[in-house]
Order: structure tokens, then C-alpha cells, then sequence
């Protein structure tokens, strides 16, 4: 029990450590956690609604919401893989489970995920009532933390030993941006490319926020099924991955 809260207090610590660290010695500091998915959504809504013209329902919303999970998703991935080389000093002079290291980027990006979605719902609370399903939202929202770390855990090990991971990784989250309904829904998905949404657990999971917050609507049960299912195999390999490879490459640090 006390080791379990040693490792619990040594997570929490450096996450709130991560979090002020991030953006100390900028003028906004802390702000930038807030500014840089609206900044991104500012972009991309001039974009997608006025140039493009794309008609959607509360499109605006829909967009906003896309953007702050997929940017959840993003910036937890990186900061985990890099996490290693930034908490090298550490690893060396106190006693830390590899994986607590992986836990710390995680809690620094909780921690802005709920600041944005709070900052969201305000929002959203003057146009929509916020009425949704807890339960959906919390196990969707649980789904997306299990994947991301899942993810993490498959690509770090291999960013200790090849660097050439970092670029790659930025080449593949491009690809995934786009080809995850963040900017457009599902609905505008060709018929024959509709199995890819389903491959995708960050495309269901934001459907399915969308559905139950905006729309108020009970999200495809068979796709959260069928989600929690590849969250679940993504974990596991990651999580067998990174036992088998961490130890090994650590010394390339």
C-alpha cells in the first residue's frame, strides 16, 4: 500500500511540476493550454464554414470538440515518447517504475483536457443546454485515455532506441488528422471508406461525444463495443511492448 501511494504521489507531483513547466517564462503562460486548440479551431471554422462553405449542424461545436480531443490524443502521444530524454536526470537518482514516467505525461494531459472541455462546456452551455449521459460520456472518455496510453506504450520504447521515431510519428498524426472526422462528420464518409471510421477508435469516440453532448443523442453501442475492443488490444500489446523493449533500450539514453 505504501508503495502504491509513493508511486501515486510521484505521478501526481510530476504532473503538476510538467503542467507549470510547459509554459514557464512565456508571457500567457499557463493560457497557452487553453489558446492553442481554440486558435487551431479559429483556423480551421474561417476554413471549413465560411470559405469552404461546409453546412453541418452546430458545426461550430462539432468542430471545437473534435479539435480538443484529438489535440488530447496528440500531445499526449509526444510528450510520453519524449518523456525519457526530458526525466533522464530523474530516472538516475530516484527510484521510478518506467512506466510511472509514461503515467506523468498522461496526468500533465488530463490535466489540460479537463480545462479545455470545462472551458467548452461554458460555452456550449450558452447556445445548448448541457444535458448528456454521464455514464456514455465517462466511459468513452475512458476508452480515449486507455487507447492514447496504449499507443504511447507501443511507440516509446522504440524513440529510445531510434530517434527517427519523432518525424515519423509527425508524418503519421497528419495523416491521422485528417483521416479522423474532426473536421467534417461521419456522415460526409463515402459509403465504401465508412469501415475505416470503424478502425479508427478516435473517430468513434468522437462521434460518440458528439452525439450525447450536442445532439443529446444515445451513442451506436455496436461502435463502442467494437472501440472498447481495439482500445483494449491496443493496451495490452503496448503494455507487453513496452515491459519486453523499455528496459533494453533505456540505455541508449
Amino acid at each position: 500500500m505504501k508503495k502504491l501511494s509513493y508511486h501515486l504521489n510521484l505521478i501526481r507531483t510530476l504532473s503538476l511540476i510538467d503542467f507549470k513547466l510547459k509554459y514557464y517564462g512565456t508571457f500567457l503562460g499557463i493560457l497557452w493550454s487553453l489558446l492553442k486548440p481554440f486558435l487551431m479551431f479559429l483556423t480551421l471554422y474561417i476554413i471549413f464554414s465560411k470559405i469552404l462553405q461546409l453546412k453541418a449542424q452546430h458545426y461550430a461545436y462539432q468542430l471545437l470538440l473534435g479539435i480538443i480531443i484529438w489535440n488530447f490524443f496528440a500531445d499526449f502521444t509526444k510528450e510520453a515518447m519524449k518523456s525519457f530524454k526530458s526525466k533522464y536526470p530523474i530516472l538516475n537518482n530516484i527510484k521510478v517504475n518506467p512506466l510511472d514516467i509514461i503515467l506523468v505525461a498522461l496526468g500533465h494531459s488530463l490535466l489540460s483536457l479537463i480545462i479545455n472541455l470545462g472551458i467548452f462546456f461554458i460555452i456550449l452551455n450558452f447556445e445548448l443546454p448541457i444535458s448528456f449521459n454521464l455514464k456514455y460520456f465517462l466511459l468513452i472518455l475512458l476508452s480515449l485515455i486507455f487507447f492514447s496510453l496504449g499507443v504511447s506504450l507501443i511507440i516509446t520504447p522504440f524513440y529510445l532506441r531510434f530517434s527517427d521515431v519523432e518525424h515519423i510519428w509527425d508524418v503519421i498524426l497528419q495523416l491521422l488528422f485528417w483521416a479522423t472526422p474532426i473536421t467534417y462528420g461521419v456522415s460526409f464518409i463515402p459509403q465504401k471508406y465508412l469501415f475505416l471510421h470503424l478502425l479508427n477508435p478516435l473517430s468513434i469516440t468522437i462521434n460518440s461525444l458528439r452525439s450525447i453532448i450536442i445532439f443529446k443523442e444515445l451513442p451506436i453501442i455496436r461502435e463502442i463495443l467494437f472501440s472498447f475492443g481495439l482500445t483494449f488490444c491496443t493496451f495490452i500489446v503496448g503494455f507487453l511492448i513496452f515491459q519486453k523493449l523499455t528496459p533494453k533500450f533505456l540505455e541508449y539514453l
